[in-house]
């Protein structure tokens, strides 16, 4: 059966209009800061980055023109001595200590060292050995010394050196006693290094380089 209905679509025509906002509300809108200006921001935030910057440079030249004479001189001794480890040096080495200078290490400061190497044969095997594993001496703190007496230092201090292919960072605190290169020349050299390392059995050390 055949049907001729259909189906007519009209287009209506639909305006939105925008609500209206509360007179109160409306005078807020009116007074509200335009949004900020992003390079205005950015020169805000470079601003506060070279501020703090500033203040860390004039921290580290006060600490820098503060130093004691004889802290200074303690500083100077074991960083000429620092370097000439990480230059892999033993001529430098010896040069930045005393005539019967001596290197040791310990885990315990309650019992001896593990071992105490004597400036001549001995300390250039044991440095030997260690430059060998590409031994890297640093020194993330500052030196400390014993009231005005420059001779007796401490400092926190890291070794890092390969062995049997492992890499090892032993970290600690250096102990110096500090001397007079002679009575007419009052420079400071080491007279003995002591480094010191909590450390647990079985964990890699400086004796597996130098057995």
């Amino acid at each position: 059966m055949d049907d001729d209905r259909h189906l007519e679509i009209t287009p209506v025509t639909v305006t939105v209009l925008p609500a209206e906002l509360p007179e109160d509300e409306r005078e807020g809108a009116a007074d509200a800061p335009p949004p900020p200006d992003r390079t205005v921001l950015r020169l805000k935030i470079a601003l506060a980055a070279a501020v703090a910057v500033a203040v860390a440079l004039a921290g580290a030249l006060f600490y820098v023109r503060h130093q004691s004479e004889a802290e200074r001189a303690a500083t100077e001794a074991i960083a000429a001595y620092t370097r000439a480890w990480n230059a892999h040096d033993y001529a430098a080495v010896r040069k930045a200590m005393a005539g019967n200078g001596t290197f040791a290490a310990s885990d315990a400061l309650d019992r001896g060292t593990l071992f105490t190497a004597y400036i001549g044969p001995e300390l250039e095997r044991v440095l030997g050995k260690l430059f060998e594993a590409g031994v890297h001496l640093e020194t993330p703190g500052t030196v400390t010394i014993a009231g005005d007496d420059p001779t007796r230092a401490s400092i926190a201090q890291q070794f890092s050196y390969t062995v049997y292919g492992l890499s090892v960072q032993e970290h600690g605190i250096s102990h110096y006693t500090l001397g007079p290169i002679s009575e007419d020349n009052r420079k400071l050299v080491v007279v003995q290094h002591v480094f010191w390392r909590p450390r647990t059995p079985g964990n890699p050390s400086m004796l597996w380089i130098l057995e």
